[in-house]
């Protein structure tokens, strides 16, 4: 019997899959506390879960809530501490705006030129974005300053907040420029002052360490072999002297880890007051 072409059972082809539409993944929640004033003046205060800052704004800015004091919130429930803007930051910040707000540039455009010329990815980047996408969402200056015043001094945020009721920015911005350059001119004064009496105290504290490590032990051994009968202050500082040569490395480490800590509490906001 004889087979036509037709009659050949055709090859199935592969049925192709249909590719696969990827869900976005949901943005992380951050809980934020906050302390705000509603439309009667009263202080409202409670916690939610937004995915930025400026989404918590808008979130409380639609319940007719105006922000004073904005946190994140970290594990177990604690405030997260902010670092401020270093002084070198503000008085950029504050030079640039008045420049520009006296040039008849409005706030938000005044902001965004600056934030265009701070690092990417930097902490004033960061804040400034903030504060223009408060704006752009009808909210005043001060409101959008509160969201960040522990990034900044408290003076800070109270001139701008009396000085945007005057309409009279630019020259508060220049005034707060005069005073933070007054005030880093300060701290290097300061600074200078300083140095000599850490070098001699420095010196000085070496200078014990080796007599304490070095001679004494030598002067031991001498009033030893003589057999003298010593004073209780000569053998209280024998005393010290072996124990700092037996336990130098304990003294060394818990130096190393009080230097550790004290660096670490400067970046929190109750460390900065110490």
């Amino acid at each position: 019997m004889s087979m036509t072409l037709t009659d050949l059972p055709r090859p199935q082809q592969p049925q192709q899959s249909s590719p696969k539409q990827s869900v976005p993944a949901a943005p992380a929640m951050t809980k934020w506390r906050y302390r705000c004033t509603n439309n009667a003046g009263d202080t409202v205060r409670g916690t939610l879960s937004a995915p930025s800052r400026n989404a918590a704004v808008n979130q409380l800015a639609m319940e007719g809530l105006r922000v004073v004091h904005l946190r994140p919130m970290g594990f177990n429930n604690i405030e997260l501490g902010e670092s401020k803007l270093k002084a070198s930051e503000l008085l950029s910040l504050s030079r640039q705006l008045g420049s520009f707000l006296a040039a008849g540039i409005p706030v938000i455009q005044s902001f965004e030129a600056v934030q265009f010329e701070a690092k990417k990815n930097s902490m004033m980047n960061r804040v400034i974005g903030d504060i223009v996408n408060s704006l752009k969402a009808g909210n005043t200056l001060a409101s959008s300053l509160a969201v960040h015043e522990k990034r900044f001094p408290s003076y800070f945020v109270g001139i701008l907040t009396a000085a945007e009721l005057t309409g009279d920015l630019d020259t508060a911005f220049e005034s707060l420029a005069e005073y933070v350059n007054r005030d880093i001119e300060n701290q290097r004064k300061v600074r200078a002052a300083l140095i000599y009496p850490s070098i001699v105290l420095s010196l000085s504290f070496v200078a014990v360490l080796v007599i304490i490590l070095v001679a004494v032990p030598q002067f031991a051994n001498l009033f030893r072999e003589l057999g003298a009968k010593l004073p209780w202050p000569t053998r209280v500082l024998m005393n010290v002297s072996n124990f700092l040569e037996t336990w130098w490395w304990v003294l060394l480490a818990g130096a190393a880890m009080s230097a550790a800590m004290y660096l670490l509490a400067l970046q929190t906001e109750g460390g900065r007051h110490l």
